[in-house]
């Protein structure tokens, strides 16, 4: 299975996905948002809970990006943070811009700035998507931090 469109990935973080009719990854990235947009309201006793939250559904898609993605040749060059966090900074940095562009006047320099990142983001994901597909580059599988996460004990690396 393929990875998800870039333009699928931002309906996605804009709510509009159907679950249904979807690529797997992108029901997550859609919660992945609404954590990030939840995280905006959220007193500061409740970010813990939602940061678990977001790392388990960044979990959940690179374990689906191993599954998928881990027969890729060995000898394409490794990108250096995997689908999940790409997915997740673009998930904040549209929920970002969009709050920006409803507190702001939309000549407002930082929207400008704020979409243009967007955008930056949205093409990067998109070269990293070809790349990928076409065996140029593999993900990472997991993240140092994550695992450990995962198991409940601190890593004593640091």
């Amino acid at each position: 299975m393929r990875l998800p469109a870039k333009g699928l990935v931002i309906a996605a973080c804009c709510g509009s996905v159907d679950a249904h009719d979807s690529h797997p990854i992108l029901p997550a990235v859609d919660r992945l948002a609404r954590l990030h947009r939840a995280g905006l309201a959220a007193a500061p006793p409740d970010l813990p809970a939602l940061e678990y939250a977001r790392r388990t559904l960044m979990r959940e898609i690179d374990h689906w990006v191993a599954i998928n993605y881990s027969r890729r040749p060995s000898a394409a060059y490794l990108h250096t943070e995997s689908l999940s966090s790409v997915l997740d900074r673009m998930a904040e940095t549209q929920v970002r811009a969009w709050r920006l562009l409803l507190s702001a006047t939309a000549t407002d320099p930082l929207v400008h700035s704020a979409w243009t990142y967007l955008a930056e983001l949205t093409d990067g994901y998109h070269d990293l998507v070809t790349e990928v597909e076409s065996g140029r580059r593999r993900l990472p599988l997991a993240q140092p931090w994550e695992i450990t996460a995962a198991a409940g004990a601190r890593s004593r690396c640091w």
